[in-house]
């Protein structure tokens, strides 16, 4: 796990330490552990909170302000997505990201951890986990040399076995009563890393994906006569969250990315360490998420 406890620094006016923890999105290995890590933060005195970082993308949060405010009506159907390309070559490390034990999941939680959370912060919360699959495709993996860590660790001859899933299909009903797919796969060749979420409503649909962070897409049903009216690209601008915190330009279409994003969400923390305030992702956000992968893989059978 992440080193969860980092001092900032000495705040001028008091003349004392102020203590803040901030984790990632993985917030422990079970359901359990990260109860007890929110149950922990809830008896602390310190700032905390969970990064979720894609939340700070100015596209995806236009999305979920449009579906907050009502702009697509009740939304019915969800689909989120987290395809990446880290694990597609099969000679890469063994490394602990592929053993179940130490990891806690594999691409349903290591990616499942950002795409639920995108998922519950456009639609709302995930209810029920109505049924799930998780699959291993590669099955076997080099074992990485003395000192080796992360993807492109040095490797021997001798492998080892995944223990934990390279794909997994979620289907899950939210508590607004809209059906849902959450599908991650960290072996798609081809897509290094692309995050969205996509909702459709009485009213519309939006739609974001994190290859092209720097626009989103919405239809609204009365926006204009049916011959003329269609999907929208909407560039992002100063006019929506977080953009001109991160944005190289204080103008539209300069782009957003993943890199904005981590940017983001540390002003977010400092901003709550300054007011003496939580974020809006507190540990009991991951909690939530956490459940969510829990009840993925009790449903797969895993």
């Amino acid at each position: 796990m992440p080193k969860a406890e980092q001092v900032l620094g000495r705040q001028p006016r008091a003349s004392c330490i102020i203590r803040a923890h901030r984790v990632e999105a993985r917030h422990g290995r079970t359901p359990a552990e990260a109860a007890e890590l929110a149950r922990l933060a809830a008896g602390s005195d310190a700032v905390t909170g969970v990064g979720f970082s894609f939340r700070r993308l100015p596209g995806l949060a236009a999305i979920a302000q449009a579906v907050a405010e009502g702009q697509i009506g009740e939304v019915y159907s969800v689909r989120a997505w987290y395809y990446a390309d880290y694990a597609a070559d099969p000679q890469s490390a063994l490394s602990w990201r592929y053993d179940q034990e130490l990891s806690g999941g594999g691409a349903v939680l290591d990616i499942g951890a950002h795409a639920i959370d995108a998922a519950q912060f456009v639609a709302g919360p995930i209810e029920t986990v109505l049924d799930a699959q998780l699959r291993t495709v590669i099955a076997q993996r080099p074992k990485p040399a003395a000192g080796g860590i992360g993807h492109h660790a040095a490797v021997t001859d001798e492998t080892g076995p995944v223990t934990n899933d390279d794909v997994a299909v979620i289907t899950a009903q939210f508590e607004n009563g809209a059906v849902g797919t959450v599908t991650l796969n960290r072996i798609a060749y081809g897509m290094p890393n692309s995050l969205g979420v996509e909702v459709y409503g009485t009213n519309g649909h939006a739609l974001f994906d994190s290859i092209a962070g720097g626009q989103f897409h919405v239809f609204t049903a009365d926006a204009a006569d049916r011959a003329t009216n269609g999907p929208r690209r909407v560039f992002t601008s100063p006019a929506h969250p977080y953009f001109v915190d991160v944005a190289p330009m204080p103008g539209g279409g300069v782009g957003t990315g993943y890199g904005e994003a981590f940017v983001a969400e540390v002003q977010e923390f400092v901003r709550c360490v300054r007011d003496d305030k939580p974020m809006d992702t507190v540990f009991a956000t991951a909690e939530s998420m956490m459940r969510i992968v829990g009840a993925a893989i009790a449903a797969s059978g895993s």
